[in-house]
């Protein structure tokens, strides 16, 4: 939209929430409240408009991915959406509609990659040649259809590149399959600025991607540079393969040329590589200090956890005799022993601090919300018992120190629910990037 407009084009946006409506209205923009599956509604909207521009998507978040369910919304939008918004398009009297569609969709190639290779569906993405054939429709009914297929995306605004940010901060260099493949990814500013160009384009079908690909592991090493952090290891690389056929995209590799699109419009990207990208996206990346403060006692619980799971479930009888070190022998003073039961108390230990180290890394409100849940519940039962049954122990200090240390993790817990949800990382909506389905009115025609 703000690349649209700073062209000088009157545009419509359509929305669903009022939230997303005053973020049209700031940028400049008119909201339009209609649903892309509202043939009657979206055709009153697009009267008077040079072009629509079908944007909608409903991408699933990254561990939601893998899963087939997790994308059955975008798989309507593209098949009815797709359909209802040509039908609207062609009841208006709109000449132009410009479709988003994906370059991810195509074979393994390491030679460039042009829009007359033929795709190599995948489940998850099964809509897109369906998408693309509805616009072939409106291109033969007289109109002037264009297919973007746009690179992998990444920028400002995205959950998912927050994703990838906070595990580089981590010290995780992100590399989808195996590290010698290519990626051909795309700046969602580079993109808006496509959208643009793509007014002026013949109809047809048009790869939007940066100038240079890059290799799976540079492209990783690319998002580390950008947030300053050497990287520790890499992840998930070709273990990624094992979440499925929904992977298959990302695990190809694909050196897509962006030639055609160039020579048709004029259009450059401003981020010619990954690079410069990821560096510009860190640059209005602004991760909360609560939240960063709430990931800190995660991770602390969940080591801690680890450490108490590891042992208990690899040397019970060890543990028994031992805990929790430093000379003291809480467990020991508490007899009988029973391995069974220190083993499973292992296994929920460890699990556990799985869970709290899955959710420091990933830094997600719904991850860091379920480690607080877990810390806070499993001391409240287990501080009550030892107050209450504290004669055991060997020490008043002995009593003293399991209480404090209880209360402590409690807090902790307590603490990691109510920073998680109070300090999100800020949006850059309104600095750059980001883009929803639009309808355009040029005024340099009217």
């Amino acid at each position: 939209m703000r690349a649209l407009i700073e062209a000088g084009h009157q545009v419509s946006a359509m929305v669903r929430t009022r939230e997303k409506a005053g973020v049209v209205a700031e940028m400049g923009a008119v909201p339009v409240f209609v649903s892309i599956f509202d043939v009657d509604g979206m055709t009153r909207a697009f009267e008077g408009h040079d072009a629509v521009v079908n944007l909608a998507t409903a991408i699933p978040s990254t561990f939601a991915y893998p899963f087939a369910r997790a994308w059955r919304d975008n798989a309507r939008i593209r098949t009815e959406g797709t359909t209802a918004v040509v039908d609207a398009a062609l009841a208006a009297g709109v000449g132009r509609v410009i479709q988003e569609s994906i370059a991810l969709a195509y074979p393994s190639r390491d030679d460039p990659i042009t829009e007359d290779v033929s795709m190599a569906i995948y489940p998850v993405v099964e809509s897109t040649p369906l998408s693309e054939n509805t616009i072939r429709r409106f291109t033969e009914a007289g109109g002037a259809g264009v297919v973007l297929r746009f690179g992998l995306f990444y920028g400002p605004g995205s959950s998912q590149n927050n994703d990838m940010l906070t595990m580089a901060k981590a010290g995780v260099r992100v590399v989808y399959g195996p590290p010698d493949g290519y990626f051909s990814p795309i700046h969602l500013v580079d993109a808006g600025r496509a959208v643009v160009a793509a007014l002026d384009a013949g109809a047809g079908v048009y790869n939007v991607v940066d100038d240079e690909p890059m290799t799976k592991h540079d492209y990783g090493q690319a998002i580390s540079d950008a947030v300053g952090r050497r990287p520790l290891i890499g992840a998930p690389g070709r273990l990624i393969g094992l979440a499925g056929q929904n992977m298959a995209a990302v695990m190809r590799s694909q050196r897509v040329s962006n030639q055609r699109f160039k020579d048709a419009t004029g259009w450059r990207p401003v981020y010619p590589n990954a690079r410069d990208g990821w560096r510009a996206t860190a640059d209005l990346w602004q991760p909360g200090r609560l939240l960063m403060l709430a990931r800190a006692l995660a991770a602390i619980i969940g080591i801690f956890f680890c450490a108490i799971g590891c042992w208990a479930t690899l040397a019970p009888s060890n543990w028994y005799q031992q805990f929790p070190g430093f000379g003291r022998h809480w467990a020991l003073s508490e007899p009988p022993y029973n391995e069974h039961l220190i083993t499973d108390l292992g296994g929920f230990y460890l699990a556990a601090g799985v869970a709290g180290v899955v959710a420091a890394v990933i830094g997600r409100q719904g991850w860091l919300l379920a480690m607080g849940l877990i810390a806070a519940i499993e001391a409240v039962p287990h501080l009550v018992f030892h107050a209450v049954h504290h004669h055991h122990f060997a020490t008043t200090g002995d009593a003293v120190a399991s209480l404090v240390l209880l209360a402590a993790q409690m807090v902790a817990g307590v603490a990691i629910m109510v920073l998680s949800g109070r300090d999100a990382p800020a949006s850059p909506w309104r600095r750059e990037g980001g883009s929803l389905g639009a309808s355009v009115r040029n005024s340099s025609i009217r």
